[in-house]
């Protein structure tokens, strides 16, 4: 994940890695600079986690959360993004979301 703004060039801030299951994506890793936390890029990577999920046709989209001390402000975030936590981690289910927005971030950049 790159981001630039006004006062940095384009950098690394971030990972994301998306798994292909048969019916879902998993999120196996994603990792963000606590630089640009709570500058909406997390929620914008979740937007375009969801839009994949909705373009390859897949049923939910799964995340899961490990509580550590350096983590807190993390603790509740895929409930904040709309995942429900079941057993198998924190799942997204497309047809929860009744309309969907496209990603507002123009300076993000995920490379495939």
């Amino acid at each position: 994940i790159c981001f630039k703004d006004i006062f940095n060039q384009e950098e690394t801030v971030g990972v994301l890695v998306l798994q292909h299951e048969e019916d879902a994506l998993v999120i196996e890793s994603f990792l963000l600079s606590c630089r640009v936390l709570g500058r909406d890029i997390e929620h914008e990577v979740i937007k375009f986690s969801k839009n994949e999920v909705l373009k390859l046709g897949k049923t939910a989209l799964i995340g899961e959360h490990f509580k550590t001390k350096k983590n807190t402000p993390t603790h509740n975030f895929y409930n904040e993004v709309g995942f429900d936590k079941k057993q198998i981690g924190y799942v997204w289910d497309p047809s929860t979301e009744d309309v969907f927005k496209e990603t507002t971030v123009t300076n993000l950049k995920v490379l495939r």
